[in-house]
């Protein structure tokens, strides 16, 4: 994925670097990659660390595709502190 190639060339992506893909993975229906990807981000918080915005995004993006019980989960997740979203 692109925010691999970051870590490749020595740079730390930042939020926006880290929400921008997730928002387009979104757009596009790939929520399997979405909750995928924003595990992997959440594991590696060093580097990433998502706010409040971009939580509200990718729940309002799973809610408006009909994906409200796993847009529960998120915010069930976010409101406790990490979890891997698998």
């Amino acid at each position: 994925m692109a925010l691999e190639a970051y870590r490749v060339e020595g740079c730390i992506p930042n939020l926006v670097a880290c929400s921008v893909p997730l928002d387009g993975l979104c757009k596009s229906g790939a929520f399997k990659k979405v909750l995928e990807l924003l595990g992997k981000t959440e594991k590696e918080s060093k580097w990433c660390i998502h706010n409040v915005i971009t939580y509200n995004a990718i729940i309002h993006r799973f809610c408006e595709k009909g994906k409200s019980i796993e847009a529960f989960h998120i915010l069930y997740c976010i409101k406790g502190s990490k979890c891997s979203h698998k």
